[in-house]
């Protein structure tokens, strides 16, 4: 049985990023949408995503608004192989990025059957991610209308370390993604409510 990955979205400290690495996250996600809270320059970035990668995890570039030739201007910068997709601008560039950079789909449940089977979407090296319509507000989605897909998936909105273990035995998702979930403070990671995440989704 595969191990499910865990994925700490929006952090903006180097520290932190290298502390979260090493506790066991396999994926570190920077945010490049300017009206997130969670927003980092790609000057900070740099740092940030080298800290995360000298502790062991892969550095994903979360994308909004940025066009397919800033995409890989950014990802080439910062030697980063992952961008998660969100926003009909984002996707948009999906069917024209690279065979190099692996691809994760943000999808609401709703959106699940056209895009999940579309011809950009390589089984064996990207992945789908379900979250609500608002990412980054720590809302749950709308579970009435989610239908676990066979597709490698990550399940992320509203993650906490109180209701990861059900939502996974519920929906036994290929990785977790949590951003709001271990914040104190809006924006700001707390590493011990970082690593009670982690150890929580050990368990499952």
């Amino acid at each position: 049985m595969n191990k499910l990955l865990i994925k700490i979205c929006g952090l903006t400290c180097p520290t932190i990023a290298e502390k979260t690495a090493l506790l066991g996250a396999n994926f570190i996600g920077l945010v490049f949408y300017r009206y997130s809270k969670r927003y980092v320059e790609p000057s900070q970035a740099l740092e940030i995503s080298l800290a995360a990668k000298a502790g062991g995890a892969q550095v994903v570039a979360v994308v909004v608004e940025q066009t397919i030739h800033e995409i890989e201007a950014l990802c080439q910068t910062l030697a980063i192989s992952i961008v998660q997709l969100h926003g009909d601008k984002a996707k948009l560039t999906a069917n024209q990025l690279p065979q190099s950079l692996s691809k994760i789909m943000a999808l609401t449940p709703q959106e699940k059957f056209s895009l999940s089977q579309s011809v950009y979407f390589n089984p064996k090296q990207d992945y789908l991610l379900f979250d609500n319509n608002q990412p980054g507000s720590g809302r749950r989605f709308n579970e009435d209308q989610f239908i676990p897909v066979s597709q490698r998936f990550f399940l992320a909105g509203g993650l906490t370390s109180d209701n990861i273990k059900l939502l996974i035995e519920r929906y036994h998702p290929f990785g977790v993604d949590v951003s709001t979930g271990v914040e104190k403070v809006p924006g700001v990671k707390d590493l011990q409510l970082i690593k009670t995440f982690i150890e929580r989704v050990k368990t499952c």
